[in-house]
């Protein structure tokens, strides 16, 4: 990870599902845990995973600034790793750890590292990811975590 920019977020969070179930949530639905627009441009190597290793998705953040990220590792169901290659926001990796809760269901531990372009002050980015992050995408995330078939309330 020393390649990678400096770490601006960290969060952790338990969420009422398995390991797994968690895993694929993050692999196939991380669109509707963010307020972006998203498609794939960009099929993973394996095409039984289109979203694994190598796909690319572009997300189109306030309607202006268009990212492409690319998933760099993808280990079902413990870690998911993902990169921009295009956007304002540079050397920015994301790495999802999922780990089974002492309690039931799943931790997961969500970091981010990244720096700006200089016309963007990193720690305004920082904040509004935080932000999204604690109250939409995690609102998100437990509700389609309860809907999962054999999920506990959490």
């Amino acid at each position: 990870m020393s390649d990678c920019g400096r770490l601006r977020i960290h969060h952790r969070v338990d969420l009422p599902a398995t390991p797994e179930q968690v895993f694929d949530l993050l692999t196939d639905h991380w669109a509707r845990l963010w307020p972006v627009t998203q498609r794939r441009i960009r099929d993973g190597a394996d095409p039984a995973t289109p979203n694994g290793p190598g796909s690319v998705r572009a997300l189109r953040a306030l309607g202006i600034w268009q990212i492409h990220e690319s998933i760099v590792t993808h280990t079902r169901p413990r870690l998911i790793e993902y990169r921009t290659i295009r956007g304002p926001v540079r050397d920015h990796l994301g790495r999802l750890e999922l780990t089974p809760a002492p309690s039931g269901g799943t931790h997961l531990d969500y970091r981010i590292w990244f720096d700006t372009a200089p016309w963007i002050p990193a720690r305004l980015i920082a904040i509004s990811l935080e932000t999204t992050w604690r109250l939409w995408s995690v609102p998100r995330l437990r509700k389609l975590c309860r809907h999962l078939p054999g999920t506990t309330t959490n």
